[in-house]
């Protein structure tokens, strides 16, 4: 408060983690002053833990939201898993490709006025050269390089920019 910052919990849908659910992390927060301790609210996140539940969590929530972070997310079934492992896992997937309904989520947040940052996560695998695989956000935390040709890199940035601006076109909600 004396420096005037805002801790915030970036939602996650890990196994075990606090605040996938949205839920668990409202009840931790929701004491506090949103502009002290407040969420980083993941739709992709929210979607892998709750499906369509998300509409019902940010409604009790939305006060504590001071940042949205978006990307999108599908359920892919693995055609090999150990016996006693859940076939089934999540998918970060470019944004429209995914089961994220973001006209629906950005709609809402823009009918309770939220203000705060919008984060675009680019955490999904694309295709390098002689068929490597890569995921956008890195492999090599704390040494991240660029393992494509950078014009391919700035092609799928805008890519998915250029998405979430229609999406906010579309609900007439301007953006910088």
């Amino acid at each position: 408060e004396k420096f005037g910052v805002t801790a915030m919990f970036h939602t996650h849908s890990s196994q075990g983690s606090v605040g996938g659910g949205l839920w668990d992390l409202w009840l931790l927060v929701k004491d506090f002053a949103p502009s002290l301790l407040a969420i980083n609210y993941d739709i992709g996140h929210a979607t892998v833990r709750g499906g369509t539940e998300w509409m019902q969590t940010a409604r009790f929530a939305h006060r504590h939201v001071q940042a949205l972070s978006v990307k999108d997310v599908r359920w892919t079934r693995r055609s090999d898993p150990p016996a006693d492992a859940w076939p089934w896992s999540a998918e970060f997937v470019p944004p429209g490709q995914g089961m994220v309904n973001f006209r629906d989520m950005l709609g809402y947040f823009k009918s309770v006025g939220f203000a705060g940052p919008v984060e675009v996560y680019y955490e999904y695998m694309v295709t390098l050269a002689a068929g490597r695989q890569m995921n956008m956000l890195g492999t090599n935390v704390g040494a991240w390089e660029l393992e494509m040709p950078r014009a391919q890199f700035v092609t799928l940035l805008r890519r998915d920019l250029d998405f979430y601006r229609a999406v906010f076109r579309d609900l007439d909600w301007p953006v910088i």
